[in-house]
């Protein structure tokens, strides 16, 4: 069995993506945060306490992934301070979702129909 993001990368690229550079962006802010010395092994050892959050949070809690993602700065950072950490207390996550223009042939919809 892979690790997580390599399950994830085979489900869907955007995920993994998605994923990789929302840890990466957590990660770039937590050494603004700690105002430590970036190292290959500190950045290698954050990485993977993102990827087991988003991994625990994804399948143990059921959380969406954007709600996951939205969630690893507070809590790299809460775990890096040595406090616990609280999700946010917002109420509803909405997955991102591509626009459906040009998806929908204008000429198949029933105007009439729609409109009333």
């Amino acid at each position: 069995m892979g690790t997580f993001l390599d399950l994830l990368s085979a489900q869907r690229v955007d995920d993994y993506h998605k994923t990789v550079d929302a840890i990466a962006a957590a990660i770039l802010a937590s050494y603004r945060h700690t105002k430590s010395e970036r190292t290959d092994r500190e950045t290698k050892r954050r990485f993977a306490l993102c990827e087991r959050f988003v991994s625990e949070m994804t399948t143990d809690q059921e959380w969406s992934l954007t709600r996951a993602l939205d969630e690893v700065p507070g809590y790299l950072n809460a775990k890096l301070d040595g406090v616990d950490w609280t999700p946010s207390e917002r109420g509803s996550w909405v997955a991102e979702q591509k626009p459906l223009i040009g998806v929908i042939d204008p000429a198949l919809v029933d105007v009439k129909r729609v409109i009333g």
